[in-house]
């Protein structure tokens, strides 16, 4: 038995089941937002009148993920090329 709103099921599936194998192979931060992302969206439909207040949530959570993500490469490129560098200037001494 579970103590899930409603507009956490749909045809007998809870999202917290579904949520459990879409995040599974991510982390921290990351699976936090993709959580949020498609909570908003599940529930779109069937907890308000009108899906806007839902659908504004889920863009939100999916600015926030792009706004990580686009971090994260930086950080990723940035090491990357002092690697390299590094690689360089050993190669020459």
């Amino acid at each position: 038995m579970s103590n899930s709103p409603e507009y956490y099921k749909k045809l007998g599936v809870e999202l917290k089941d579904i949520l459990k194998v879409f995040v599974s192979d991510m982390e921290g931060v990351q699976a936090h937002y993709v959580s949020n992302i498609l909570k908003y969206l599940w529930r779109m439909n069937l907890k308000h009148d009108s899906p806007a207040q839902d659908i504004s949530k889920a863009i939100k959570y999916s600015e926030f993920l792009t706004s990580e993500l686009n971090a994260l490469q930086k950080i990723h490129s940035s090491c990357r090329e002092d690697i390299m560098f590094k690689q360089k200037k050993h190669k020459s001494q």
